[in-house]
């Protein structure tokens, strides 16, 4: 798979990985997610929601700093006129650190 379907199908195993519980296969495959973005835009919102994913996945396995920085990393980098309660989330997970 190329391109959005191969980010679909990794940030879809994240999430899920999330939800299980197992945290390191998670933070590995968001991971996986954002290097399939790593030659498009910083401001794609897929990339907003991988890194806010990322921060909640390292969160979960209390790494607050890196929690921190990849959070940071989303907000500052959102320019994309997301919704603002996409951006409370980010803030509130970001808080919680």
């Amino acid at each position: 798979l190329k391109g959005k379907d191969a980010w679909n199908e990794q940030f879809e195993l994240a999430c899920r990985s999330f939800q299980l519980g197992n945290f390191i296969e998670s933070e590995q495959t968001f991971n996986q997610a954002l290097q399939l973005l790593a030659s498009g835009k910083k401001d794609d919102p897929r990339r907003f929601s991988t890194l806010v994913c990322l921060g909640a996945c390292f969160r979960a396995q209390e790494k607050f700093a890196d929690a921190e920085a990849v959070l940071r990393e989303a907000i500052d980098a959102d320019r994309s006129g997301r919704t603002s309660s996409d951006r409370a989330f980010a803030y509130k997970e970001l808080a919680s650190c």
